[in-house]
């Protein structure tokens, strides 16, 4: 398991089990707000998009129970992609063929 670097918000894992990738989000330590964070709605979210015409990873498990570890989390299927850093950048300001993914 190692995190993703450079996030803005909720902490990203990469889960490697033999030849699958995972990816595990999780809340931020400390307290929060009750709507800040919200893994769960992520989740949901993201659940209720597969079978849609939206490229959305596939999910596993929302775990709502802080004594797993420590918080709550969701893990999903690890999707290759491009990940854009630059905040200027706009999907609609991208060329069609950019923003085309494959499931």
């Amino acid at each position: 398991m190692e995190q993703f670097k450079g996030g803005q918000s909720n902490p990203t894992f990469l889960i490697t089990a033999g030849a699958r990738r995972y990816v595990m989000r999780r809340k931020p330590p400390g307290n929060l707000l009750p709507s800040a964070h919200a893994v769960d709605r992520e989740y949901r979210v993201l659940t209720a998009l597969a079978g849609t015409d939206v490229p959305v990873p596939r999910t596993f498990v929302l775990c709502e129970d802080d004594s797993v570890i420590g918080t709550t989390f969701y893990v999903m299927d690890y999707v290759q992609g491009r990940i854009l850093w630059d905040r200027s950048c706009q999907a609609s300001s991208l060329p069609s063929a950019a923003r085309s993914t494959t499931r």
